[in-house]
């Protein structure tokens, strides 16, 4: 039954390898006690002439990037000596070891003396994951020191992870970083670290930016072997650096991953001069973000855009509303609502992501005592459309099967284009768009 188990974990990983292009690996299975474990480790690749004696009997046909050396070896540690049991393909057809092994059977068993190294036995929830190699940590690790296929030291590590409950704090920190007025040091890129508390809560900050120059007396045709790279560390009263803290006070809800007793940093990079107003894909979820809503036509549509962020001055008068008010699902922070109304797009609302409470729209026009506000600062082309997507951002329900692409100049809507999909269920889904149209408007606004 244990077999079975591994062998459909094992294909489900590398479905999912293949999808997104992973190159984390799948784990060697090690037999200790009664526990079949993962061991993230390949004592076979410590010997060159074995591991090319088994490559040489691999199927070359079947082929899973989460298992570039093509097998999964089962070991077995028993009265501190490491034993190899059986090799199998990811098919789980077991290849034969005669004349591969041959010199390190001991009493009709195969014992790892050729290797001397560490291995690395896990078990648990895994609390961290890269896509390469074994960048993988579990809650539980034991490091095993063997030398000549016997145990000589053993070390137990213990992981941890608290979960963070806004997986898209880099786009945050975007949206709420305010640069003006700000001299560029570099190529406009900066580099932020984060060691947060136990708690979440943000601790130590680093700020760095980089910039990439041409050597001198270098040939700029090869720019790949000319260019080098400077860094430079701010200090805490450096303006990038005050100004990156402000955010991040607002950010205090961090994830914490302690790997062997150590807090590890979190690693962001900022980019600023980008259109924040553009939409943003929740890429760990595939999903687009909480929209804010628009009112055109005595409907309700879902809004593919963000106007409030094009400017970041509105930004940070509204930042100090929204401490604790970031998720996942609404890295912004706010849900605004948005009205189109005697040719201009006017902003109605604006409510803490979280809590829902409204925020008064004084925040962001002094003196402004709940009259919708005219979004003067905004331009651009955005769309706009009832239901819920369907194919490539294009909108229908089964009501209306309405879709609006608007292009405003200053807040005054100067182009409006209304377009009625469908959905035809059958093999394939059938949607009804004007394609050549609707990008050429998308491309005139130069919009999303």
């Amino acid at each position: 039954m244990k077999n079975k188990i591994f062998i459909v974990v094992t294909l489900v990983l590398c479905s999912l390898s293949t999808l997104v292009h992973a190159t984390g690996q799948i784990g060697e299975k090690i037999i200790i006690g009664r526990d079949t474990l993962w061991m993230l480790s390949c004592p076979l690749k410590a010997d060159t002439t074995l591991s090319r004696k088994v490559s040489e009997r691999l199927d070359p046909e079947v082929m899973c990037t989460a298992l570039w050396r093509g097998y999964i070896g089962t070991w077995r540690l028993e009265n501190g000596i490491l034993y190899l049991e059986e090799i199998k393909m990811l098919s789980g057809t077991r290849i034969s070891l005669d004349g591969i092994f041959d010199d390190y059977r001991e009493n009709g068993r195969i014992v790892a003396r050729w290797f001397s190294g560490k291995i690395r036995v896990v078990r648990g929830e895994q609390v961290s994951y890269e896509h390469i190699g074994f960048a993988q940590h579990y809650e539980h690790e034991t490091i095993y020191t063997l030398r000549d296929g016997m145990i000589m030291k053993k070390k137990e590590i213990h992981n941890s992870l608290r979960k963070s409950e806004n997986m898209e704090s880099n786009y945050t920190l975007d949206l709420l970083f305010n640069g003006k007025g700000m001299k560029w040091e570099g190529d406009s890129s900066l580099a932020i670290e984060v060691v947060p508390e136990p708690d979440g809560t943000t601790g130590q900050v680093k700020v760095r930016s980089w910039y990439s120059y041409l050597k001198p007396n270098q040939d700029s045709a090869c720019w790949w072997k000319s260019l080098a790279l400077k860094k430079k560390r701010y200090k805490r009263n450096h303006p990038y650096v005050r100004e990156v803290k402000k955010c991040l006070d607002l950010m205090n809800d961090w994830q914490v991953l302690m790997l062997n007793g150590k807090i590890q940093p979190v690693r962001l990079g900022l980019k600023w001069g980008r259109d924040q107003s553009k939409p943003h894909r929740i890429w760990s979820y595939h999903w687009l973000e909480q929209a804010d809503s628009l009112e055109i036509e005595n409907e309700v549509c879902a809004l593919i855009t963000h106007p409030l962020q094009q400017d970041p001055d509105m930004m940070t008068r509204l930042r100090p509303h929204l401490k604790g008010a970031f998720t996942t699902r609404n890295p912004r922070g706010y849900v605004a609502r948005w009205k189109i109304t005697d040719g201009y797009l006017w902003l109605l609302e604006i409510r803490h992501a979280r809590t829902g409470e409204r925020i008064p729209l004084s925040t962001l026009v002094p003196g402004n005592n709940g009259e919708p506000v005219k979004a003067f600062w905004y331009s651009g082309t955005f769309e706009a459309g009832a239901g819920g997507p369907v194919s490539g951002g294009y909108y229908c329900d089964d009501k209306e099967h309405r879709e609006f692409v608007f292009k405003v100049e200053c807040g005054r809507v100067v182009r409006q284009v209304v377009y009625d999909n469908y959905v035809q269920l059958g093999d394939f889904w059938n949607v009804e768009v004007k394609d050549e149209m609707k990008q050429d408007l998308l491309e005139e606004g130069k919009g999303i």
